[in-house]
């Protein structure tokens, strides 16, 4: 794979919202397992109570992207479920964004793969329309020790829901990885196009101290919500 691409390029193969089927579930794994090795050259910007956040930039994704690397006290095979299987139920558990979400077809469930279509809604502030996502969804053990939770947007006959704008989630992942003690790492790397008003270039620079808060902000609310006594 080339480099980082630093100046927004996108290459033919990279459109914002490919159909289902073009997407390779091998390649998928291996593209995010190289995204998240690149990003952990990224310089940190930030540490926020033990969060990592750095941002920089992937090959052929046109805005910036953010990731975080935090130690959490969860198990990895809950924080698996927690992210995956049972995303939506928690997702309204630590976020203030989160509206809803929707199951919208079950592509694969087994043990140690799955694979979803789904929508997801959330608020914005005053004045800017509410997003959606519309995206592939998938959770796959990559070997003995580590998860990877994977986010893709897809191009699907859905209508926009009114008062909304359909948001774009580039090639998105959650890293897993199991730690002694019963303890996980989380790496996130998060490649979004926030759409609506925010162009691409905004995104790219003025945007970035407030999406690094969004981003310890969400950790740091799933860290208080899922370090809990709650049983696995």
């Amino acid at each position: 794979m080339t480099g980082p691409v630093a100046t927004g390029d996108v290459p033919a193969s990279m459109v914002a919202e490919p159909s289902l089927e073009s997407l390779d579930a091998s390649a998928s794994v291996e593209r995010a397992l190289d995204d998240l090795r690149q990003s952990r050259l990224w310089p940190v910007a930030r540490r926020v109570e033990g969060i990592a956040l750095s941002s920089g930039f992937l090959p052929g994704v046109p805005t910036r992207v953010y990731r975080s690397d935090v130690e959490l006290d969860v198990r990895p095979e809950r924080l698996v479920r927690l992210l995956a299987d049972d995303s939506f139920e928690e997702l309204a558990r630590w976020s203030a964004e989160f509206m809803h979400g929707e199951w919208l077809e079950t592509l694969l469930a087994e043990p140690n793969e799955a694979a979803w279509v789904v929508r997801a809604s959330y608020r914005t502030p005053v004045l800017l329309s509410h997003r959606e996502y519309v995206y592939r969804f998938a959770r796959c053990r990559v070997d003995g020790d580590r998860t990877l939770i994977l986010y893709r947007s897809i191009a699907l006959d859905l209508p926009v829901q009114s008062g909304f704008v359909r948001a774009v989630l580039y090639p998105t992942a959650h890293l897993v990885q199991a730690l002694p003690g019963g303890r996980s790492r989380l790496e996130h790397v998060l490649a979004t196009d926030l759409r609506g008003w925010f162009p691409a270039w905004l995104q790219k620079g003025p945007l970035e101290g407030a999406m690094l808060d969004a981003h310890a902000r969400d950790t740091l609310a799933q860290r208080r919500v899922w370090s809990g006594p709650r049983p696995a």
